[in-house]
């Protein structure tokens, strides 16, 4: 993640920044016993899931220091996700549990029971998507001070990542191919489905008229409206380091 001049690399031994100009170390944050799942950076503010004490850290962009912490009851399987308006922090844990914290302080707003593992978030103005490891696929109107389940749709296989625009949300699954998904009177019917997709295990990106994802196999990129295969990259050495940006 690059932000504020500052470029974030979550590692096995801790969180470490890097002045992205020159590549000179700034700070690093935790290590063997204390390592970052996922982070995410907004109003230069670093949010980090922890891995083996399960917490959820907000660092100072400019020198690592710490604004606030928050434990939690469960392992993370995803990065946190800030909310569009920048005023509170998602995180979903491998219970199903999604929680919404206030970005200030950490104090939690509320909460919410997807029942399986979440492992990919997104989110579109006051829309939260969460993917699942049972498959589900959940629409959330996630307003800060309350949170109401729109739809629900079970995908074959893991949802292993989310990417949301101004009218769908594209689901990537573990070796079921990848989903766009309708909204409107419709909500959470298959728009398309690329069943040849590669396998995500990172993230999905969607710019323009690309949509990019990352896994063991390589990386592929797809049109968002229909699913045809732009292009693809064969990794052939196993799954990439980092997900595509």
């Amino acid at each position: 993640v690059v932000a504020g001049g500052v470029a974030l690399v979550p590692a096995e031994t801790g969180l470490f920044a890097f002045d992205a100009g020159s590549g000179e170390p700034l700070w690093r944050h935790g290590g063997e016993r204390d390592r970052p799942y996922g982070v995410a950076v907004a109003d230069g503010v670093a949010y980090v899931t922890m891995r083996d004490e399960p917490t959820t850290l907000a660092l100072a962009l400019d020198d690592g220091s710490e604004v606030w912490r928050a434990a939690a009851d469960a392992d993370f399987a995803s990065a946190p996700l800030v909310a569009p308006s920048e005023d509170r922090v998602y995180a979903g844990d491998t219970t199903g549990r999604v929680v919404a914290r206030d970005a200030t302080d950490g104090e939690p707003l509320w909460t919410f029971d997807a029942f399986t593992g979440v492992y990919a978030l997104a989110a579109r103005r006051d829309a939260l998507f969460v993917g699942t490891t049972g498959g589900e696929t959940y629409e959330l109107l996630a307003a800060r001070d309350r949170v109401v389940p729109l739809w629900r749709r079970k995908l074959p296989g893991t949802v292993r990542a989310l990417t949301a625009d101004a009218r769908s949300v594209f689901a990537a699954t573990f070796d079921a191919g990848w989903f766009r998904l309708r909204p409107g009177a419709r909500a959470g019917r298959t728009e398309w489905h690329a069943a040849g997709a590669p396998t995500v295990t990172e993230s999905l990106v969607h710019a323009g008229s690309t949509l990019v994802g990352a896994g063991p196999d390589g990386v592929a990129a797809h049109r968002p409206r229909g699913g045809g295969r732009l292009w693809s990259i064969d990794n052939g050495a196993g799954a990439p380091a980092s997900a595509p940006a």
